[in-house]
C-alpha cells in the first residue's frame, strides 16, 4: 500500500477570480438599467405635464361652457385673459403661486360654406406654458402648447 500524502484541506470559499467574474456579470447586467433611468425620468416628467395640462383644459372648457355669454359679451371679454394653475392643474388666484399659465385666444367660429359667423359658436385656443408669466412666454411659439376647441352657447 502506497503511503498517504498529506494534503492541505481546501477551505470553503471563492477565489479572487470567481469574485471578479461575478462582479463583472452584475455590472454588465445593471448597466442597461442605469442607462435607461434618464429616459424614464424624462418620460415621467412629460406624463405629469400632459396630465396637468389635460386638467387645465378641462377646467377652462368647463368654465367657458357654464359662462353666461350675455355677461361676457359673447366671451369677447375673456379674450387674451390669463389663468393660473398649480402643478396639478388646479386653479390658483394669482401668478405668484402658479406653475402653469394659460392664455385664451377666443374668436368667432367660421363654418365652411356659411356667409357669416355663427353667434352660438366660438373657437377657443388655449395656450398653456409652465414658464413664469413675467417672461411673456406667449410671444414665442416655441414656449407654449396650444389646444383648440369649439365652445357652443347653450341657451335655456
Amino acid at each position: 500500500m502506497p503511503p498517504k500524502l498529506h494534503t492541505a484541506p481546501r477551505s470553503a470559499g471563492f477565489t479572487l477570480v470567481e469574485v471578479m467574474l461575478a462582479l463583472a456579470v452584475v455590472a454588465l447586467s445593471l448597466l442597461p438599467i442605469v442607462a435607461l433611468m434618464p429616459q424614464g425620468a424624462a418620460s415621467l416628467h412629460t406624463s405629469i405635464r400632459q396630465n396637468a395640462e389635460a386638467c387645465i383644459r378641462q377646467e377652462i372648457i368647463g368654465r367657458l361652457s357654464a359662462t353666461d355669454w350675455s355677461l361676457t359679451n359673447c366671451l369677447a371679454d375673456l379674450d387674451q385673459s390669463c389663468w393660473y394653475f398649480d402643478e396639478y392643474g388646479a386653479p390658483v388666484a394669482s401668478a405668484s403661486g402658479a406653475l402653469y399659465t394659460a392664455c385664451l385666444d377666443i374668436s368667432n367660429c367660421a363654418i365652411p360654406g356659411a356667409t357669416e359667423s355663427n353667434s352660438y359658436l366660438r373657437t377657443v385656443a388655449i395656450k398653456v406654458t409652465d414658464l413664469p408669466a413675467a417672461l411673456h412666454p406667449f410671444e414665442d411659439c416655441g414656449k407654449f402648447r396650444c389646444y383648440t376647441v369649439t365652445i357652443a352657447r347653450m341657451d335655456k
